[in-house]
């Protein structure tokens, strides 16, 4: 029987909480308006397609400075 051997890294807790964090909360932020959908469009007094839209912008908008912000950001030291 072969034994795996024991690394002398430590898992990095702090990067890993943190990284596990910010998906956490991009996540939320994209998918918690569609549960208050009728709630938003409500406030508002518009339809819930209208709001809908402006849900999908907002995820559009992320999606499309989520490249050049990497881009930019990519020569930081870690």
């Amino acid at each position: 029987m072969t034994s795996i051997p024991e690394s002398s890294e430590k898992l990095p807790i702090e990067s890993l909480l943190a990284l596990s964090t910010a998906a956490f909360l991009a996540i939320l932020t994209e998918t918690m308006p569609a549960a208050v959908l009728p709630l938003i469009s409500a406030d508002l007094h518009w339809t819930e397609a209208q709001v809908g839209l402006l849900v999908g912008a907002y995820a559009v908008g992320s999606a499309a400075t989520a490249i050049p912000l990497i881009a930019a950001t990519r020569a930081l030291p870690r």
